[in-house]
């Protein structure tokens, strides 16, 4: 479930979800969707923003290699001023989620996959990914 997606050519993903900051919509900073594979970042592909609204969002996007690239990876980065405490005003939290393989489809169609509700406050997420998000800076 977690070992990259195997692709002869075009691969798609399609994602939806939603963020939450302790119980209401939220709209994180900044949301990147990047490619990886097992020697790590993949710049042929970059990263993608992806936009929220109102705590909501839906990605979209087919990938065509161009280096003969086969096996990959997405992982989601999350920059989001959801401060644990409420009384804290300037916090800034960074988490990234890799995604599992089923959110890849060989071919330019995807099948949405639902990311559910992330609840951001009390770093309560679902159960879907290949592991727990790592928060990996807190400023």
């Amino acid at each position: 479930k977690c070992h990259g997606r195997e692709c002869t050519g075009a691969f798609s993903t399609s994602l939806k979800g939603k963020f939450m900051c302790r119980g209401e919509a939220h709209n994180p900073k900044e949301v990147k969707v990047e490619v990886f594979h097992p020697s790590g970042f993949s710049k042929e592909y970059g990263e993608d923003i992806v936009k929220v609204k109102n705590g909501s969002f839906f990605f979209n996007k087919t990938f065509v290699p161009h280096s003969g690239l086969t096996n990959i990876y997405l992982k989601m980065t999350i920059d989001a001023f959801c401060c644990e405490n409420s009384v804290e005003s300037n916090c800034n939290e960074k988490w990234e989620i890799r995604l599992p393989d089923s959110v890849l489809s060989c071919g330019h169609s995807s099948s949405t996959f639902d990311m559910e509700t992330m609840e951001l406050g009390f770093h309560n997420y679902p159960k879907v990914y290949c592991s727990n998000p790592t928060m990996f800076s807190n400023n």
